[in-house]
Protein backbone atom coordinates (compact mmCIF):
# COMPACT_ATOMS: atom_id res chain seq x y z
CA UNK A 1 0.00 0.00 0.00
CA UNK A 2 2.70 2.70 0.21
CA UNK A 3 2.42 3.53 -3.50
CA UNK A 4 -1.53 4.03 -2.98
CA UNK A 5 -2.20 7.25 -3.39
CA UNK A 6 -4.81 9.16 -1.15
CA UNK A 7 -6.65 12.25 -2.62
CA UNK A 8 -10.18 13.63 -1.86
CA UNK A 9 -10.36 13.00 1.23
CA UNK A 10 -13.05 15.84 2.02
CA UNK A 11 -15.29 14.11 -0.48
CA UNK A 12 -14.95 10.39 0.13
CA UNK A 13 -12.00 7.80 0.62
CA UNK A 14 -10.73 6.22 -2.41
CA UNK A 15 -7.36 4.81 -3.28
CA UNK A 16 -5.45 4.42 -6.79
CA UNK A 17 -2.79 2.03 -6.79
CA UNK A 18 -0.53 0.76 -9.94
CA UNK A 19 -1.14 -2.59 -9.54
CA UNK A 20 -4.49 -4.40 -9.78
CA UNK A 21 -4.03 -6.74 -6.74
CA UNK A 22 -7.55 -8.24 -5.14
CA UNK A 23 -5.51 -8.63 -1.87
CA UNK A 24 -4.64 -4.59 -1.93
CA UNK A 25 -8.60 -3.43 -2.76
CA UNK A 26 -9.69 -5.70 0.14
CA UNK A 27 -7.32 -3.53 2.91
CA UNK A 28 -8.00 -0.48 1.11
CA UNK A 29 -12.55 -1.07 1.44
CA UNK A 30 -11.09 -1.67 5.12
CA UNK A 31 -9.34 1.25 5.48
CA UNK A 32 -12.58 3.21 4.29
CA UNK A 33 -12.30 3.34 0.20
CA UNK A 34 -15.07 3.40 -0.80
CA UNK A 35 -13.66 2.73 -4.09
CA UNK A 36 -10.69 1.41 -5.95
CA UNK A 37 -8.84 2.27 -9.56
CA UNK A 38 -5.94 0.86 -11.72
CA UNK A 39 -3.15 2.77 -12.70
CA UNK A 40 -3.44 4.36 -15.22
CA UNK A 41 -7.38 5.09 -14.89
CA UNK A 42 -10.23 6.10 -17.09
CA UNK A 43 -11.07 9.68 -16.81
CA UNK A 44 -14.42 9.16 -17.28
CA UNK A 45 -14.47 6.72 -14.94
CA UNK A 46 -12.17 8.45 -12.38
CA UNK A 47 -15.05 11.75 -12.90
CA UNK A 48 -17.92 9.02 -11.69
CA UNK A 49 -16.13 7.55 -9.03
CA UNK A 50 -15.36 10.98 -7.69
CA UNK A 51 -19.31 11.97 -7.87
CA UNK A 52 -20.70 8.92 -6.68
CA UNK A 53 -18.14 9.81 -3.64
CA UNK A 54 -19.43 12.87 -3.58
CA UNK A 55 -22.79 12.15 -3.33
CA UNK A 56 -22.32 9.55 -0.81
CA UNK A 57 -20.65 11.55 1.41
CA UNK A 58 -23.51 14.00 1.76
CA UNK A 59 -26.09 11.30 2.12
CA UNK A 60 -23.76 10.21 4.79
CA UNK A 61 -23.43 14.04 6.50
CA UNK A 62 -27.69 14.14 6.23
CA UNK A 63 -28.39 10.83 7.89
CA UNK A 64 -25.86 11.84 10.64
CA UNK A 65 -27.66 14.80 11.00
CA UNK A 66 -31.10 13.55 11.00
CA UNK A 67 -29.64 10.98 13.32
CA UNK A 68 -28.34 13.91 15.96
CA UNK A 69 -31.89 15.39 15.73
CA UNK A 70 -34.07 12.24 15.79
CA UNK A 71 -32.28 11.81 19.24
CA UNK A 72 -32.96 15.41 20.39
CA UNK A 73 -36.70 15.04 19.04
CA UNK A 74 -37.16 11.85 20.75
CA UNK A 75 -36.11 13.19 24.02
CA UNK A 76 -38.55 15.93 23.64
CA UNK A 77 -41.30 13.77 22.62
CA UNK A 78 -41.13 11.05 25.51
CA UNK A 79 -41.51 13.85 27.87
CA UNK A 80 -44.80 13.52 29.30
CA UNK A 81 -47.01 16.91 28.83
CA UNK A 82 -50.38 16.51 30.37
CA UNK A 83 -53.35 18.36 29.48
CA UNK A 84 -54.50 21.80 30.66
CA UNK A 85 -57.25 21.66 33.18
CA UNK A 86 -59.61 24.81 34.15
CA UNK A 87 -62.64 26.27 33.79
CA UNK A 88 -62.33 29.38 35.62
CA UNK A 89 -62.73 33.22 33.94
CA UNK A 90 -59.30 33.51 33.72
CA UNK A 91 -58.64 29.97 32.36
CA UNK A 92 -61.26 30.99 29.61
CA UNK A 93 -59.45 34.01 28.87
CA UNK A 94 -56.31 32.57 28.21
CA UNK A 95 -57.62 29.70 26.00
CA UNK A 96 -58.92 32.41 23.90
CA UNK A 97 -55.21 34.56 23.58
CA UNK A 98 -53.44 30.95 22.70
CA UNK A 99 -56.06 30.55 19.92
CA UNK A 100 -55.03 34.19 18.59
CA UNK A 101 -51.66 33.76 19.09
CA UNK A 102 -51.05 30.28 17.57
CA UNK A 103 -51.48 31.12 13.96
CA UNK A 104 -49.16 34.46 14.06
CA UNK A 105 -45.94 32.74 14.85
CA UNK A 106 -45.02 36.06 16.55
CA UNK A 107 -42.45 35.42 19.65
CA UNK A 108 -44.40 34.65 22.72
CA UNK A 109 -43.33 35.34 26.22
CA UNK A 110 -44.96 33.16 28.75
CA UNK A 111 -44.78 34.90 32.50
CA UNK A 112 -45.70 33.15 35.84
CA UNK A 113 -44.70 31.66 39.04
CA UNK A 114 -43.42 28.44 39.49
CA UNK A 115 -45.56 25.27 38.56
CA UNK A 116 -47.88 27.49 36.91
CA UNK A 117 -47.54 25.02 33.96
CA UNK A 118 -45.84 27.67 31.32
CA UNK A 119 -44.36 24.83 29.56
CA UNK A 120 -47.75 22.86 29.35
CA UNK A 121 -48.84 26.28 27.41
CA UNK A 122 -46.27 26.62 25.25
CA UNK A 123 -46.71 23.08 23.51
CA UNK A 124 -50.35 24.18 23.83
CA UNK A 125 -49.65 27.21 21.25
CA UNK A 126 -47.27 24.41 19.43
CA UNK A 127 -50.05 22.05 18.80
CA UNK A 128 -52.41 24.79 17.33
CA UNK A 129 -50.03 26.75 14.97
CA UNK A 130 -49.31 25.91 11.82
CA UNK A 131 -45.96 24.38 12.56
CA UNK A 132 -47.83 21.76 14.76
CA UNK A 133 -46.58 18.82 12.46
CA UNK A 134 -43.31 19.82 12.71
CA UNK A 135 -40.71 19.69 15.75
CA UNK A 136 -41.38 21.66 19.60
CA UNK A 137 -37.88 21.49 21.18
CA UNK A 138 -37.64 22.72 24.51
CA UNK A 139 -34.11 23.59 26.96
CA UNK A 140 -33.92 24.95 30.64
CA UNK A 141 -31.72 27.98 30.25
CA UNK A 142 -31.57 28.18 34.29
CA UNK A 143 -30.18 24.75 33.88
CA UNK A 144 -27.03 25.68 31.62
CA UNK A 145 -23.30 26.05 32.65
CA UNK A 146 -21.82 28.88 30.60
CA UNK A 147 -19.28 26.62 29.43
CA UNK A 148 -22.34 24.37 27.71
CA UNK A 149 -24.30 27.39 26.60
CA UNK A 150 -23.28 27.29 22.62
CA UNK A 151 -23.19 23.67 22.66
CA UNK A 152 -26.20 23.12 23.92
CA UNK A 153 -28.04 25.74 21.71
CA UNK A 154 -25.87 25.68 18.58
CA UNK A 155 -24.18 22.58 18.75
CA UNK A 156 -20.45 21.87 18.27
CA UNK A 157 -18.29 19.62 15.85
CA UNK A 158 -15.96 16.68 16.68
CA UNK A 159 -12.94 18.17 18.55
CA UNK A 160 -13.86 21.25 19.20
CA UNK A 161 -13.07 20.62 23.06
CA UNK A 162 -12.00 18.08 25.03
CA UNK A 163 -15.17 15.78 25.22
CA UNK A 164 -16.31 16.40 21.81
CA UNK A 165 -15.79 12.67 20.48
CA UNK A 166 -18.63 13.18 17.60
CA UNK A 167 -20.72 16.36 16.00
CA UNK A 168 -23.50 17.35 17.75
CA UNK A 169 -26.53 19.51 16.41
CA UNK A 170 -27.85 22.05 18.49
CA UNK A 171 -31.11 22.91 20.05
CA UNK A 172 -31.77 26.03 16.88
CA UNK A 173 -31.20 23.34 14.64
CA UNK A 174 -33.10 20.97 15.97
CA UNK A 175 -36.42 23.13 16.26
CA UNK A 176 -35.63 25.07 12.56
CA UNK A 177 -39.11 25.19 10.90
CA UNK A 178 -40.48 24.01 14.08
CA UNK A 179 -40.74 25.75 17.85
CA UNK A 180 -37.83 26.23 20.33
CA UNK A 181 -38.94 26.58 23.76
CA UNK A 182 -36.42 28.62 25.68
CA UNK A 183 -37.72 28.05 29.77
CA UNK A 184 -36.02 29.89 32.27
CA UNK A 185 -34.88 32.66 30.33
CA UNK A 186 -35.17 35.19 32.96
CA UNK A 187 -31.68 32.88 34.51
CA UNK A 188 -29.68 33.53 31.90
CA UNK A 189 -26.58 35.11 32.23
CA UNK A 190 -25.70 38.50 31.33
CA UNK A 191 -23.09 38.01 29.41
CA UNK A 192 -24.82 35.52 27.24
CA UNK A 193 -27.78 36.89 26.56
CA UNK A 194 -25.90 39.11 23.40
CA UNK A 195 -25.33 35.59 21.47
CA UNK A 196 -28.58 34.27 22.13
CA UNK A 197 -30.13 38.02 20.41
CA UNK A 198 -28.04 37.28 17.73
CA UNK A 199 -29.20 34.05 16.84
CA UNK A 200 -32.64 34.76 17.04
CA UNK A 201 -32.14 38.21 15.07
CA UNK A 202 -30.03 36.66 12.16
CA UNK A 203 -31.49 33.31 12.44
CA UNK A 204 -27.93 32.35 11.71
CA UNK A 205 -26.00 30.11 14.09
CA UNK A 206 -22.40 28.45 13.99
CA UNK A 207 -21.85 25.57 15.78
CA UNK A 208 -18.98 25.24 18.36
CA UNK A 209 -15.35 24.74 16.89
CA UNK A 210 -16.66 25.31 13.11
CA UNK A 211 -17.26 28.96 10.76
CA UNK A 212 -19.93 27.77 9.01
CA UNK A 213 -22.78 29.33 9.33
CA UNK A 214 -26.23 27.37 9.60
CA UNK A 215 -29.57 29.37 8.41
CA UNK A 216 -32.53 28.48 10.89
CA UNK A 217 -36.11 28.80 10.58
CA UNK A 218 -36.81 29.47 14.20
CA UNK A 219 -40.36 30.38 16.35
CA UNK A 220 -38.93 31.23 19.40
CA UNK A 221 -41.47 30.81 22.68
CA UNK A 222 -40.20 31.62 26.12
CA UNK A 223 -40.89 31.76 29.64
CA UNK A 224 -40.08 32.81 33.05
CA UNK A 225 -41.00 33.54 36.83
CA UNK A 226 -38.93 36.39 37.20
CA UNK A 227 -39.73 40.45 36.40
CA UNK A 228 -38.21 40.84 33.39
CA UNK A 229 -39.35 44.44 33.37
CA UNK A 230 -37.87 45.10 36.55
CA UNK A 231 -34.72 42.98 35.40
CA UNK A 232 -34.18 45.49 32.24
CA UNK A 233 -34.59 48.74 34.60
CA UNK A 234 -31.58 47.03 36.39
CA UNK A 235 -29.31 46.51 34.14
CA UNK A 236 -29.60 43.18 34.52
CA UNK A 237 -31.38 41.79 31.07
CA UNK A 238 -30.91 43.27 28.11
CA UNK A 239 -33.59 45.89 26.76
CA UNK A 240 -33.69 44.39 23.47
CA UNK A 241 -33.67 40.54 24.19
CA UNK A 242 -36.55 41.28 26.30
CA UNK A 243 -38.46 43.36 22.94
CA UNK A 244 -37.11 40.66 20.69
CA UNK A 245 -39.07 37.56 22.64
CA UNK A 246 -41.63 39.78 24.19
CA UNK A 247 -44.01 40.34 20.77
CA UNK A 248 -46.67 38.66 22.43
CA UNK A 249 -46.65 38.67 26.18
CA UNK A 250 -48.88 36.21 28.08
CA UNK A 251 -49.30 36.24 31.55
CA UNK A 252 -49.95 32.62 33.24
CA UNK A 253 -52.29 32.97 36.28
CA UNK A 254 -51.16 31.33 39.35
CA UNK A 255 -53.56 28.37 41.06
CA UNK A 256 -54.72 30.81 44.00
CA UNK A 257 -56.33 32.95 41.14
CA UNK A 258 -58.16 30.41 39.34
CA UNK A 259 -61.94 29.94 41.39
CA UNK A 260 -62.82 26.40 41.72
CA UNK A 261 -60.26 24.71 39.14
CA UNK A 262 -58.52 23.62 42.30
CA UNK A 263 -61.39 21.04 42.97
CA UNK A 264 -60.76 20.01 39.06
CA UNK A 265 -57.50 19.50 38.80
CA UNK A 266 -56.92 17.64 42.46
CA UNK A 267 -59.73 15.16 41.04
CA UNK A 268 -57.67 14.79 37.70
CA UNK A 269 -54.67 14.06 39.35
CA UNK A 270 -56.46 11.68 42.16
CA UNK A 271 -57.78 9.51 39.38
CA UNK A 272 -53.82 9.35 37.20
CA UNK A 273 -52.21 8.46 40.77
CA UNK A 274 -54.76 6.06 41.98
CA UNK A 275 -54.07 4.29 38.24
CA UNK A 276 -50.26 4.59 38.74
CA UNK A 277 -50.42 3.07 41.55
CA UNK A 278 -53.21 -0.06 41.74
CA UNK A 279 -55.34 1.50 44.15
CA UNK A 280 -58.80 1.59 43.90
CA UNK A 281 -61.27 4.55 42.88
CA UNK A 282 -59.86 6.98 45.67
CA UNK A 283 -62.43 10.28 46.31
CA UNK A 284 -61.73 13.11 48.57
CA UNK A 285 -63.87 14.14 51.79
CA UNK A 286 -65.46 17.49 51.81
CA UNK A 287 -62.78 18.33 54.76
CA UNK A 288 -60.39 17.46 52.47
CA UNK A 289 -61.00 19.85 49.94
CA UNK A 290 -61.68 22.57 52.09
CA UNK A 291 -58.30 22.25 53.65
CA UNK A 292 -56.86 22.22 49.56
CA UNK A 293 -58.93 24.89 48.65
CA UNK A 294 -57.79 26.79 51.95
CA UNK A 295 -53.82 26.14 51.30
CA UNK A 296 -52.46 29.25 49.36
CA UNK A 297 -50.65 27.06 46.94
CA UNK A 298 -47.24 28.92 46.73
CA UNK A 299 -45.81 26.15 44.02
CA UNK A 300 -49.17 26.32 42.79
CA UNK A 301 -50.13 22.93 40.45
CA UNK A 302 -46.23 21.44 40.80
CA UNK A 303 -46.88 21.32 44.27
CA UNK A 304 -50.84 20.60 44.21
CA UNK A 305 -49.57 17.12 42.21
CA UNK A 306 -46.82 16.35 44.83
CA UNK A 307 -49.36 16.82 47.40
CA UNK A 308 -52.24 14.24 45.95
CA UNK A 309 -49.08 11.52 44.70
CA UNK A 310 -47.68 11.71 48.40
CA UNK A 311 -51.01 11.35 49.78
CA UNK A 312 -52.49 8.47 47.32
CA UNK A 313 -49.23 6.78 48.25
CA UNK A 314 -49.38 6.80 52.00
CA UNK A 315 -53.40 6.80 52.40
CA UNK A 316 -54.62 3.32 53.38
CA UNK A 317 -57.88 3.75 52.78
CA UNK A 318 -60.62 4.49 49.91
CA UNK A 319 -61.60 8.16 50.74
CA UNK A 320 -58.52 10.93 52.09
CA UNK A 321 -59.03 13.06 54.63
CA UNK A 322 -57.52 16.38 56.13
CA UNK A 323 -54.92 14.41 57.89
CA UNK A 324 -53.67 12.72 54.53
CA UNK A 325 -52.43 15.80 53.59
CA UNK A 326 -49.41 18.24 55.12
CA UNK A 327 -47.86 20.89 53.59
CA UNK A 328 -44.39 21.43 55.50
CA UNK A 329 -43.70 23.25 58.62
CA UNK A 330 -44.17 27.04 57.02
CA UNK A 331 -47.17 26.86 55.83
CA UNK A 332 -48.79 24.57 58.94
CA UNK A 333 -47.17 27.62 61.16
CA UNK A 334 -49.14 29.95 59.61
CA UNK A 335 -52.18 28.31 59.53
CA UNK A 336 -51.98 27.35 63.27
CA UNK A 337 -51.60 30.94 63.66
CA UNK A 338 -54.53 32.26 62.13
CA UNK A 339 -56.51 30.11 64.56
CA UNK A 340 -57.45 30.94 67.81
CA UNK A 341 -55.18 29.22 69.97
CA UNK A 342 -55.10 28.70 73.86
CA UNK A 343 -51.98 29.49 75.66
CA UNK A 344 -51.22 26.28 76.09
CA UNK A 345 -51.61 25.31 72.11
CA UNK A 346 -49.56 28.51 71.47
CA UNK A 347 -46.71 27.75 73.50
CA UNK A 348 -46.77 23.99 72.11
CA UNK A 349 -46.66 25.61 68.78
CA UNK A 350 -43.72 27.75 69.18
CA UNK A 351 -41.42 25.15 70.94
CA UNK A 352 -41.91 22.66 67.71
CA UNK A 353 -41.80 25.31 65.32
CA UNK A 354 -37.88 26.10 67.56
CA UNK A 355 -37.50 22.03 67.51
CA UNK A 356 -37.86 22.04 63.63
CA UNK A 357 -35.83 25.08 62.63
CA UNK A 358 -32.85 23.61 64.80
CA UNK A 359 -32.95 20.10 63.59
CA UNK A 360 -34.68 19.15 66.51
CA UNK A 361 -31.76 19.88 68.77
CA UNK A 362 -33.27 20.44 72.05
CA UNK A 363 -30.09 22.51 73.12
CA UNK A 364 -30.02 24.50 70.28
CA UNK A 365 -33.99 25.29 70.64
CA UNK A 366 -34.17 26.01 74.42
CA UNK A 367 -31.00 28.80 73.55
CA UNK A 368 -33.40 30.13 70.88
CA UNK A 369 -36.53 30.43 73.22
CA UNK A 370 -34.50 31.76 75.99
CA UNK A 371 -33.54 34.21 73.51
CA UNK A 372 -37.04 35.43 72.45
CA UNK A 373 -38.48 35.47 76.24
CA UNK A 374 -35.14 37.95 76.49
CA UNK A 375 -36.83 39.89 73.86
CA UNK A 376 -40.59 39.71 74.84
CA UNK A 377 -39.94 40.57 78.68
CA UNK A 378 -37.63 43.66 76.42
CA UNK A 379 -40.97 44.44 74.59
CA UNK A 380 -43.16 44.16 77.27
CA UNK A 381 -40.67 46.79 79.21
CA UNK A 382 -40.41 48.88 76.56
CA UNK A 383 -43.98 49.55 75.65
CA UNK A 384 -44.55 49.99 79.41
CA UNK A 385 -42.28 52.74 79.46
CA UNK A 386 -43.73 54.47 76.90
CA UNK A 387 -47.35 54.30 77.47
CA UNK A 388 -46.91 55.35 81.55
CA UNK A 389 -45.66 58.86 80.39
CA UNK A 390 -48.17 59.27 77.97
CA UNK A 391 -51.02 58.01 79.90
CA UNK A 392 -49.37 60.67 82.69
CA UNK A 393 -49.12 63.40 80.75
CA UNK A 394 -52.28 63.08 79.26
CA UNK A 395 -54.05 63.35 83.05
CA UNK A 396 -52.00 66.17 84.13
CA UNK A 397 -52.70 68.28 80.96
CA UNK A 398 -56.55 67.17 80.91
CA UNK A 399 -56.56 68.47 84.64
CA UNK A 400 -55.20 71.60 84.37
CA UNK A 401 -57.06 72.76 81.14
CA UNK A 402 -60.40 71.24 83.31
CA UNK A 403 -58.84 73.61 86.47
CA UNK A 404 -57.92 76.74 84.05
CA UNK A 405 -60.83 76.50 81.83
CA UNK A 406 -63.41 77.01 84.59
CA UNK A 407 -61.78 80.20 85.93
CA UNK A 408 -61.97 81.79 82.56
CA UNK A 409 -64.75 83.42 81.31
CA UNK A 410 -63.67 82.90 77.78
CA UNK A 411 -61.20 81.43 75.82
CA UNK A 412 -59.62 84.98 75.34
CA UNK A 413 -58.85 84.56 78.99
CA UNK A 414 -57.06 81.09 79.00
CA UNK A 415 -53.03 82.85 79.88
CA UNK A 416 -50.46 82.49 77.04
CA UNK A 417 -48.34 80.13 79.73
CA UNK A 418 -51.12 77.76 80.36
CA UNK A 419 -51.15 77.48 76.22
CA UNK A 420 -47.67 76.86 75.71
CA UNK A 421 -47.69 73.64 78.66
CA UNK A 422 -50.59 72.35 77.08
CA UNK A 423 -48.68 72.39 73.58
CA UNK A 424 -45.32 71.02 75.97
CA UNK A 425 -47.26 67.83 77.03
CA UNK A 426 -48.93 67.15 73.72
CA UNK A 427 -45.19 67.45 72.00
CA UNK A 428 -43.99 65.27 74.69
CA UNK A 429 -47.09 62.48 73.97
CA UNK A 430 -46.34 62.80 70.51
CA UNK A 431 -42.73 62.38 70.70
CA UNK A 432 -43.18 59.08 73.07
CA UNK A 433 -45.98 57.60 70.45
CA UNK A 434 -43.34 58.19 67.73
CA UNK A 435 -40.41 56.32 70.02
CA UNK A 436 -43.16 53.14 70.28
CA UNK A 437 -44.45 53.21 66.80
CA UNK A 438 -40.32 52.84 66.00
CA UNK A 439 -39.77 50.49 68.28
CA UNK A 440 -42.57 48.40 67.18
CA UNK A 441 -41.71 48.73 63.92
CA UNK A 442 -38.20 47.23 64.38
CA UNK A 443 -39.87 44.29 66.85
CA UNK A 444 -41.91 43.81 63.40
CA UNK A 445 -39.23 43.65 60.89
CA UNK A 446 -37.05 41.27 63.26
CA UNK A 447 -39.47 38.74 63.75
CA UNK A 448 -41.38 39.18 60.55
CA UNK A 449 -38.79 38.86 57.35
CA UNK A 450 -39.75 40.15 54.52
CA UNK A 451 -40.61 37.63 51.50
CA UNK A 452 -37.64 37.32 48.94
CA UNK A 453 -38.03 39.14 45.68
CA UNK A 454 -36.07 36.43 43.60
CA UNK A 455 -34.31 38.54 40.76
CA UNK A 456 -30.91 37.48 38.83
CA UNK A 457 -28.28 40.38 39.21
CA UNK A 458 -24.26 40.71 39.37
CA UNK A 459 -22.38 39.31 41.95
CA UNK A 460 -19.54 41.82 41.19
CA UNK A 461 -21.69 44.67 41.18
CA UNK A 462 -23.46 43.96 44.29
CA UNK A 463 -19.55 43.58 45.78
CA UNK A 464 -18.34 46.88 44.57
CA UNK A 465 -21.75 48.78 45.61
CA UNK A 466 -21.11 47.48 49.33
CA UNK A 467 -17.17 48.58 49.04
CA UNK A 468 -18.46 52.04 47.95
CA UNK A 469 -21.20 52.19 50.93
CA UNK A 470 -18.31 51.04 53.13
CA UNK A 471 -15.88 53.46 52.18
CA UNK A 472 -15.46 55.65 54.88
CA UNK A 473 -15.26 53.19 57.25
CA UNK A 474 -12.67 50.80 55.91
CA UNK A 475 -10.74 54.23 55.12
CA UNK A 476 -11.14 55.69 58.92
CA UNK A 477 -10.10 52.17 60.05
CA UNK A 478 -7.51 51.35 57.40
CA UNK A 479 -8.71 48.46 56.08
CA UNK A 480 -7.93 47.22 52.89
CA UNK A 481 -11.18 45.71 51.06
CA UNK A 482 -10.67 43.44 47.98
CA UNK A 483 -12.90 41.93 45.49
CA UNK A 484 -12.74 38.46 43.94
CA UNK A 485 -15.75 37.07 42.21
CA UNK A 486 -14.81 33.64 39.68
CA UNK A 487 -15.97 34.10 37.08
CA UNK A 488 -16.37 37.63 36.51
CA UNK A 489 -19.83 37.33 34.86
CA UNK A 490 -21.08 35.35 37.75
CA UNK A 491 -25.03 36.33 39.05
CA UNK A 492 -27.11 35.23 41.56
CA UNK A 493 -31.05 34.80 41.54
CA UNK A 494 -32.35 36.28 45.21
CA UNK A 495 -33.20 38.90 46.74
CA UNK A 496 -30.40 41.58 46.45
CA UNK A 497 -31.27 43.85 49.20
CA UNK A 498 -31.63 41.13 51.28
CA UNK A 499 -28.15 39.58 50.67
CA UNK A 500 -26.79 43.09 51.13
CA UNK A 501 -28.27 43.36 54.10
CA UNK A 502 -26.21 40.32 54.82
CA UNK A 503 -23.10 40.91 53.87
CA UNK A 504 -22.78 44.69 54.86
CA UNK A 505 -23.73 43.60 58.33
CA UNK A 506 -20.98 41.10 57.59
CA UNK A 507 -18.29 43.57 56.80
CA UNK A 508 -19.31 45.42 60.03
CA UNK A 509 -18.38 42.95 61.88
CA UNK A 510 -15.34 42.24 60.20
CA UNK A 511 -14.44 45.71 60.50
CA UNK A 512 -15.33 45.94 64.20
CA UNK A 513 -12.85 42.42 64.72
CA UNK A 514 -9.41 44.48 64.48
CA UNK A 515 -7.62 44.93 67.00
CA UNK A 516 -3.92 45.49 66.74
CA UNK A 517 -3.56 44.26 63.54
CA UNK A 518 -1.27 46.04 61.10
CA UNK A 519 -1.67 44.26 57.78
CA UNK A 520 -5.65 44.99 57.66
CA UNK A 521 -8.09 42.82 54.95
CA UNK A 522 -11.81 42.12 54.35
CA UNK A 523 -12.42 40.14 51.05
CA UNK A 524 -15.59 39.83 49.73
CA UNK A 525 -15.47 36.42 47.48
CA UNK A 526 -17.80 34.78 45.29
CA UNK A 527 -17.44 31.25 43.56
CA UNK A 528 -19.26 28.83 41.10
CA UNK A 529 -18.85 25.63 42.39
CA UNK A 530 -19.58 22.08 40.69
CA UNK A 531 -23.10 21.41 41.75
CA UNK A 532 -24.62 24.01 40.68
CA UNK A 533 -24.36 26.55 43.86
CA UNK A 534 -23.32 30.10 44.43
CA UNK A 535 -21.31 30.86 47.25
CA UNK A 536 -19.96 34.23 48.86
CA UNK A 537 -17.76 34.82 51.31
CA UNK A 538 -16.76 37.09 53.54
CA UNK A 539 -13.66 36.73 54.85
CA UNK A 540 -11.02 39.03 57.57
CA UNK A 541 -7.65 38.67 59.42
CA UNK A 542 -8.86 39.98 62.45
CA UNK A 543 -8.66 38.87 66.12
CA UNK A 544 -11.77 35.60 65.17
CA UNK A 545 -14.28 34.14 67.05
CA UNK A 546 -13.29 31.81 70.16
CA UNK A 547 -14.71 28.82 70.41
CA UNK A 548 -17.05 29.07 73.29
CA UNK A 549 -18.68 32.41 71.14
CA UNK A 550 -18.90 30.37 68.27
CA UNK A 551 -21.16 27.64 69.49
CA UNK A 552 -23.91 30.76 70.21
CA UNK A 553 -22.93 33.28 67.15
CA UNK A 554 -26.10 32.64 65.41
CA UNK A 555 -28.45 33.18 68.90
CA UNK A 556 -30.08 36.04 68.79
CA UNK A 557 -29.20 38.88 71.02
CA UNK A 558 -25.80 37.00 72.13
CA UNK A 559 -23.46 39.67 71.24
CA UNK A 560 -19.38 39.18 71.19
CA UNK A 561 -19.03 43.35 71.17
CA UNK A 562 -19.40 45.92 73.82
CA UNK A 563 -22.97 47.01 72.91
CA UNK A 564 -23.51 44.47 70.00
CA UNK A 565 -27.31 44.11 69.52
CA UNK A 566 -27.02 40.13 68.91
CA UNK A 567 -29.08 40.33 66.20
CA UNK A 568 -27.03 41.00 62.85
CA UNK A 569 -26.26 37.32 62.37
CA UNK A 570 -29.68 35.74 63.52
CA UNK A 571 -31.16 38.14 61.15
CA UNK A 572 -28.98 36.70 58.68
CA UNK A 573 -29.38 32.79 59.10
CA UNK A 574 -33.37 33.70 59.07
CA UNK A 575 -32.98 35.91 55.61
CA UNK A 576 -31.12 32.53 54.12
CA UNK A 577 -33.47 30.23 55.39
CA UNK A 578 -35.85 32.17 53.19
CA UNK A 579 -33.42 31.43 50.57
CA UNK A 580 -32.92 27.99 50.93
CA UNK A 581 -29.79 28.62 51.86
CA UNK A 582 -27.31 28.49 54.56
CA UNK A 583 -24.64 30.66 56.46
CA UNK A 584 -21.56 29.06 58.06
CA UNK A 585 -18.80 30.56 60.09
CA UNK A 586 -14.91 29.69 60.20
CA UNK A 587 -12.51 31.56 62.62
CA UNK A 588 -8.88 30.80 63.45
CA UNK A 589 -8.19 33.10 66.31
CA UNK A 590 -5.88 36.03 65.19
CA UNK A 591 -5.30 34.34 61.72
CA UNK A 592 -8.65 34.47 59.40
CA UNK A 593 -12.75 34.30 59.86
CA UNK A 594 -14.77 33.25 57.29
CA UNK A 595 -18.24 33.36 56.71
CA UNK A 596 -19.68 31.48 54.17
CA UNK A 597 -22.95 32.03 52.21
CA UNK A 598 -24.52 28.84 50.31
CA UNK A 599 -27.59 29.60 48.09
Amino acid sequence: MNDAVLIFSWLSTWKASGYGDIELAVKAVKEGATDFITKPWDNLRLLATLQAALKLRLSNKEFRKLRLKQKQISEDINRNYGQIIGESTVMKDLYKTINKVASTEANILLMGENGTGKELIAHEIHRQSGRSRKDFISVDLGALSETLFESELFGHVKGAFTDAKDDRIGRFEAASEGALFLDEIGNLNFSLQAKLLSAIENKKITPLGSNREIQVDIWIISATNKDLPAMVKESLFREDLFYRLNTVQINVPPLRDRENDLVLISEFYLSQFAGKYDRSPLKFTSGALDKLKNHSWPGNIRELRHTIEKAVILCDRDVLTPEDFSFGTESNLQTDINKRLSLEEGEKLVINNALTKNNRNISEAAKELESWQKLIRILTHEIMNSISPISSTIKTIKEFLSTNSKKAKSINDIEQEIIDDSVNGLNIIEERSDGLVDFVEKFRSLTLQPKPIFRQFSIKELFENIKLLMTKELNENNILLEIEVIPESLALTADKKLVEQILINLVNNSIQAFDNTEDRRITLRALYIANKNVVIQVIDNGTGISDENMERIFVPFFATKYKGSGIGLSLSREIMRLHNGKIRVRSVPEKETVFTLEF
